[in-house]
């Protein structure tokens, strides 16, 4: 499975709901189109992800405002946010994925997708701080 390609979809969807206000299965549905070759379970995980990020959506987004300085998180660029939003999911809810990869993988989708040649850098900085933020015993926050 790649999970690339499934943080792609996911990517795509969570970008669809977020600017058009999409319905999650109407997005998602959208988003699988554009990837007509990923196998099952790069859509499972891209699902996981989507499904994980709408439920836990207040509490991401509270987790990102807390460690943006001189930012509000409405006026990110619509594709770093969700980038952002997908890997503060897999660090707080996903224990088979390593806060390293989640990372890591979205500074990677900030180098292909993000809005400018800054986008990676600001991407790592601001999932170091949030990665800084959890707590000593590896309780969720979010």
């Amino acid at each position: 499975m790649s999970r690339r390609t499934a943080r792609e979809i996911a990517l795509a969807a969570l970008y669809q709901i977020d600017i058009s206000r999409s319905s999650t299965r109407e997005a998602f549905s959208s988003a699988i189109s554009f990837f007509p070759g990923a196998v099952e379970k790069a859509v499972t995980y891209a699902m996981e992800i989507v499904e994980g990020v709408s439920e836990a959506r207040q509490d991401i987004d509270a987790a990102l405002r807390g460690v943006l300085e001189g930012w509000e998180l409405e006026r990110l660029p619509a594709i770093e946010r969700n980038i952002m939003r997908m890997a503060v999911y897999e660090i707080y809810r996903r224990t088979d994925v390593p806060h390293s990869v989640s990372i890591d993988e979205a500074v990677e989708l900030a180098k292909i997708y993000g809005s400018d040649d800054d986008s990676p850098r600001f991407v790592n900085g601001v999932l170091a701080k949030v990665l800084k933020g959890l707590p000593e015993d590896g309780t969720e926050q979010c």
